[in-house]
């Protein structure tokens, strides 16, 4: 997820109390302490940045006040984004349909995954809304620098696996599409993709749990496969949930879900 990614789907949600995309980037811009924007009145340039059309510069981010101004954003996406559009917000996002959000911890998550792109040295981070939110219902604490923290520095991932939700009937056999790029410096050797197996019930693969990458995946390679999944007979929502683990069993990216697909099972009568 880069800027724009993060920007259209609100630009959208913030209507009639944001007339405009460039309004959206330039109160985010404001309530973060930057002055960037603040000596010209020109709107095609912010607008730009909404819709991707222009980067969000490594300037752009230094212009932001230090340390990241979370409460206040947060505080300026709860008066603008319409109570109406925060369903069409949420799946803009790719959260589960019947997933309910509360607003104020739902804009803490954008708020989050905001400072997350502003803080990286990079223009792609991850989509990491849903697991904040999910993670400040727990009551985690935004540590979120700290917390996406890779085992090897340099080491980071992007999962473009689609979808990252579904939706399946109890028994049914489903696929997982996993879709993944080495985005970092360092060269994933002999890695694998480990499934997580839920303590009880839950969706199993329907082959073996330890997925082998190839010898070496560089930087810049990726890796596809389809994995086949068992949705078993309880319903819920649950998280299929795999780590990518080193040589020696430890979790590349320890304390982030990289690699969870989450799955809501709701209960089918089988023909007889």
């Amino acid at each position: 997820m880069n800027f724009s990614d993060c920007c259209l789907p609100l630009s959208k949600a913030c209507k009639p109390n944001l007339s405009s995309q460039a309004k959206l980037v330039r109160g985010i811009f404001d309530v973060l302490g930057s002055n960037f924007f603040s000596h010209t009145s020109d709107v095609e340039y912010p607008r730009n940045i909404c819709s991707g059309k222009r980067p969000l510069t490594d300037e752009m981010k230094r212009s932001a006040s230090s340390p990241f101004k979370t409460e206040a954003l947060v505080n300026f996406l709860i008066r603008k984004i319409d109570d109406d559009e925060v369903e069409s917000l949420k799946a803009a996002y790719g959260f589960n349909a019947n997933t309910k959000v509360d607003k104020n911890d739902f804009c803490l998550a954008i708020a989050r995954q905001l400072r997350l792109i502003f803080e990286a040295n990079k223009s792609e981070v991850e989509n990491v809304i849903l697991e904040e939110y999910e993670r400040i219902r727990l009551g985690d604490s935004d540590t979120v620098s700290d917390y996406y923290a890779p085992l090897y520095p340099g080491d980071e991932v992007l999962n473009y696996s689609n979808p990252r939700v579904q939706d399946v009937n109890t028994y049914q056999k489903f696929f997982i599409e996993l879709d993944i790029i080495n985005t970092g410096s360092v060269p994933w050797v002999n890695r694998h993709l480990v499934y997580q197996r839920p303590s009880t019930s839950g969706p199993l693969p329907v082959g073996e749990d330890v997925i082998a990458l190839p010898t070496t995946v560089n930087p810049k390679g990726t890796f596809r496969s389809t994995i086949e999944m068992d949705a078993r007979g309880s319903e819920g929502y649950f998280r299929c949930r795999f780590e990518m683990q080193d040589s020696d069993g430890n979790n590349c990216f320890p304390g982030r879900e990289k690699f969870d697909y989450r799955v809501n099972v709701v209960f089918a009568l089988t023909a007889e």
